[in-house]
């Protein structure tokens, strides 16, 4: 099987964190795209608004970007 993407188009996941990542990812969901469900720039700044978009989505991965370059995220499973 060819290299796959997790993510398509990101602002804050480079091609090699993309790839780090991946590792992580079991073999039955290798070909399963993410769907991008908030970002900041787009749908707002406040801890309000990401619930918004995002509660009540099982099986969600966060990247962040701080202002200072670092990026960090988790996986939560529940919703």
């Amino acid at each position: 099987m060819g290299q796959w993407t997790l993510f398509d188009s990101s602002l804050t996941l480079s091609a090699e964190g993309d790839a780090w990542l991946r590792q992580y990812v079991p073999t039955q969901f290798q070909n399963y795209k993410a769907e991008l469900l908030f970002r900041k720039t787009q749908d707002g700044s406040t801890s309000q608004d990401f619930h918004a978009q995002c509660d009540g989505i099982p099986n969600t991965v966060t990247i962040i970007k701080t202002v200072d370059g670092f990026v960090f995220g988790g996986y939560n499973e529940g919703t």
